[in-house]
């Protein structure tokens, strides 16, 4: 009998690994028609679909991180907040900042950047935000043409399956593409939110509406309660594809060029070195970190940096340039009515894990505990006149973990400091700069590929952000919180830190310094492989992705946004993803 169940057991794993496995027929010798180094980055996997959907198409993904998307923690919404710790994350760290990360140790901060397939939309908030229609026109207006909003509108449409029924006949959202986008469930604090939106004369819209000042229940990639990662939304569905192929743990070391031809890729994988041959394009979607890391390491950058070196330069680009990262800081409010957010006793409820492992509802399915999304400009005078400066999303989460997290590298000591609350009862405000004018690098730490980059943020080198920021932050304080809808739920201003005890609270040399030391890195780094027309010395590839000066690379990550967009980047990344796939493969893009 005994025997008999184990045949059983060998015999239906078998049939499962037929099932969802894809059939590998490629010898190592043979040259792909497609190689992309996806090393943690959202894009690749998208193109790892849409290019295999060709079967002539031979297609390889190389990631340096493993295949862990079993693990329960990335899907449940929830639970992601542990997601950035261990091996799934470059274990990055800036160069010392001179202007910010005062509360951080050695004013440095850990970068976190995706180790794993699927990349960051892995590990992100799976916030669902497309930007401002002004920031592609600025792109399409500045060189980096087919690039306005009317022409990436219908590739944000094409991905999209939209979960939430009022939208679902918007001409800005559609159903059917593989990308979930859904609204998390509100919670108790939210309705209060919206109240003090509607005392302060706040319109309430669709966070994806193209020009939206106001503010919005926040839309996220979450498919019927489980993160919709690129690897569940795009790489699942096309992995028994026996012309896509995926090797996991091997770390792309250089694209191989001769004569400015790109031929391959060299890669290590189990400690030994392997070539891959190429006959029609590399494609390096890493990141706005890791890609032009290995664009560098190739002999594709700055001439002087890569000669110092002992680099062998092949083309001289301002490869690692432009670094622009979202300011981000977390506002930490004491409330005296309980009940109104999700605290720690909802993360160990048998009753919520129940409902979520049968029926994929309640609080398990909130990102973050994130709920609620207001846009705004700071200067009313320009409102109407520019995309918005700075964003609110309101966390209904009381942090149950702050010492974890502080540990993680996601909030700092004076943070913490802030969360200590008499009634043990709290939300969070992520306040965000979204246009931030300081420019930051990655360069170079040595020619060898296992040494970490050095990532130089450079945050407030424009005063114009600080000025920013602080308008921001008393917005919040004075303005939100002082609503009779907050005050009925007794919200506190934000707790003062002692950091900064020695300023008037309030006055702008106490934000100035409270955000000095709060504020950092939303994770949301791009443009370090600027994206612009041939002539444009500024830029790394033109509007059609191709690396200057090299035949058969291109990069497709956040890395060529030409500027920042003013929203979080995943969803922009995936847009960019699908409008490469077709210029890839020649095809006609998509009508407006």
């Amino acid at each position: 009998m005994m025997f008999a169940v184990r045949t059983a057991c060998v015999w239906l794993t078998v049939w499962i690994l037929a099932i969802y496995l894809p059939v590998n027929t490629h010898s190592q010798e043979q040259p792909y028609d497609y190689i992309i180094d996806e090393c943690g980055g959202s894009a690749g996997l998208v193109l790892a679909n849409r290019l295999s959907e060709d079967k002539n198409n031979e297609v390889l993904v190389i990631e340096a991180g493993d295949d862990t998307a079993s693990n329960p923690t990335f899907a449940v919404p929830l639970l992601s907040i542990s997601g950035n710790i261990g091996d799934t994350v470059w274990n990055f760290t800036t160069v010392p900042q001179e202007n910010s990360l005062f509360g951080f140790p050695n004013q440095t901060e850990r970068t976190c950047a995706a180790k794993l397939l699927g990349g960051g939309s892995m590990l992100n908030g799976m916030v669902y935000s497309r930007g401002n229609f002004r920031d592609y026109d600025e792109w399409n207006a500045n060189g980096a043409t087919g690039w306005s909003y009317a022409d990436v509108l219908p590739y944000f449409l094409k991905s999209e399956d939209v979960q939430i029924e009022e939208l679902e006949q918007s001409v800005y959202h559609s159903d059917g593409g593989l990308l979930g986008v859904s609204r998390p469930p509100l919670q108790k604090l939210a309705k209060h939110i919206f109240r003090a939106a509607e005392e302060l004369g706040v319109p309430v819209g669709d966070c994806n509406e193209p020009d939206l000042l106001g503010v919005c229940s926040l839309q996220t990639t979450i498919d019927r309660g489980r993160r919709a990662s690129t690897y569940h939304a795009f790489l699942k569905p096309a992995r028994r594809r026996s012309n896509l192929h995926i090797k996991t743990n091997a770390m792309v070391t250089k694209v191989l060029i001769e004569n400015n031809i790109t031929v391959g890729v060299e890669y290590i994988q189990r400690s030994q070195k392997h070539t891959a041959v190429v006959n029609r394009e590399v494609i390096v979607s890493a990141g706005a970190i890791n890609s032009p890391k290995l664009l560098m390491l190739s002999g594709i950058g700055p001439r002087d940096h890569l000669e110092s070196l002992g680099i062998d330069v092949k083309v001289d680009l301002p490869v690692g340039q432009n670094l622009t990262d979202h300011v981000l800081i977390r506002a930490f409010t004491c409330i005296r009515r309980p009940g109104l957010t999700i605290t720690s006793k909802d993360f160990a409820s048998p009753k919520n894990f129940l409902k979520y492992i049968t029926a994929k509802t309640g609080p398990l399915t909130s990102p973050f505990g994130a709920d609620v999304m207001m846009k705004m400009v700071v200067d009313p005078a320009q409102a109407g006149q520019q995309a918005p400066d700075i964003h609110y999303i309101f966390n209904s989460l009381t942090f149950p973990f702050p010492g974890l997290l502080a540990r993680a590298g996601t909030l700092t000591d004076t943070l913490v400091e802030s969360l200590d609350c008499p009634t043990k009862n709290s939300f969070t405000t992520s306040v965000e700069l979204l246009r931030p004018k300081s420019r930051g690098t990655v360069s170079l730490q040595s020619a060898h590929y296992e040494d970490q980059p050095l990532i130089d943020p450079n945050y407030f080198a424009d005063p114009d952000d600080m000025a920013t920021l602080i308008k921001g932050m008393r917005y919040l304080n004075n303005v939100i919180v002082d609503t009779e809808a907050m005050q009925s739920i007794g919200t506190e201003k934000i707790k003062p830190v002692s950091k900064c005890s020695s300023h008037s609270y309030d006055s702008d040399d106490y934000w100035d310094c409270f955000i000095r030391h709060t504020a950092g890195s939303a994770w949301h780094v791009a443009s370090t492989c600027k994206m612009g027309a041939v002539d444009d010395t500024s830029a790394v590839v033109d509007p059609q992705l191709r690396v200057k000066g090299i035949d058969g690379l291109r990069v497709v990550d956040a890395s060529i946004m030409p500027t920042i967009i003013s929203g979080n980047t995943n969803a922009p990344v995936i847009m960019i993803a699908e409008k490469a796939a077709d210029m890839i493969q020649g095809k006609s893009p998509l009508g407006r």
